[in-house]
C-alpha cells in the first residue's frame, strides 16, 4: 500500500470513529446565569411541568469540524425554566401537581441542531386557577453559531448549542409571556 492510501485510510477511520457524541446539555443552567435575559414580568406565581417523553428526548448530531454531540432538550428546557422562569414571573418552580395559580405544561414536539442553529417546536398549555387559557405550538430558530463551530471545533460546540438553544427559548418565552398577558 502506498503512503496516500494509508493516509486516506487513516483519515477515513478517524472521521468515522471519531469521538462518540459528547453530552452537550451539562452546564446549560450556568450558561443561562452568565447570559441573563430580561423579560416583561407576569405578576403571578407560576408552576410548570414537562412531560416524560420530552424529559427523555435525545438528539444526536455530527459535525465535520466538531465531532458528535448529544443534546437532551428536555433537561435543557428544565434548566431554562428553573433559571429564567423566576425573571419572568413573580415566582416560578416545577409544579407537577398543578398547585400554582398559573400552571404551564410543556411538550417538545421537535428539536434539531442543523445549519449551526437550534430549531425548536414546543407545545405549551396554560391553566389559570384550573381553567385552560392557552393551548399553542411555538416554533423558533436560535441564532446561527457557524463561526464558533468552525473555528472552535469540539471545544466551542457546547457553547454554540447552549447559545443557540437559549436564543430559541428566549424567542418562544417572550411570545408566551405576551400571550399570557
Amino acid at each position: 500500500m502506498n503512503i496516500r492510501a494509508l493516509l486516506l485510510l487513516f483519515f477515513v477511520i478517524v472521521f468515522v470513529s471519531a469521538c462518540g457524541p459528547r453530552p452537550l446539555h451539562p452546564g446549560f443552567d450556568k450558561f443561562i446565569t452568565d447570559h441573563p435575559t430580561e423579560f416583561s414580568k407576569v405578576d403571578q406565581k407560576a408552576g410548570y411541568s414537562i412531560d416524560e417523553q420530552s424529559m427523555k428526548m435525545e438528539y444526536v448530531f455530527r459535525s465535520m469540524t466538531a465531532g458528535g454531540g448529544l443534546v437532551m432538550p428536555g433537561l435543557m428546557l428544565k434548566d431554562y425554566l428553573d433559571t429564567s422562569g423566576p425573571a419572568a414571573f413573580k415566582e416560578m418552580s416545577e409544579d407537577p401537581g398543578k398547585s400554582a395559580p398559573l400552571h404551564l405544561s410543556f411538550h417538545i414536539n421537535s428539536f434539531k441542531f442543523e445549519g449551526f442553529q437550534t430549531h425548536l417546536d414546543l407545545h405549551v398549555t396554560a391553566e389559570r386557577n384550573g381553567k385552560q387559557v392557552l393551548d399553542k405550538d411555538y416554533q423558533a430558530q436560535g441564532q446561527k453559531q457557524g463561526g464558533k463551530m468552525f473555528w472552535g471545533g469540539a471545544w466551542a460546540q457546547r457553547h454554540a448549542v447552549h447559545s443557540s438553544t437559549q436564543s430559541s427559548l428566549n424567542t418562544i418565552f417572550n411570545e408566551l409571556l405576551t400571550d399570557l398577558k
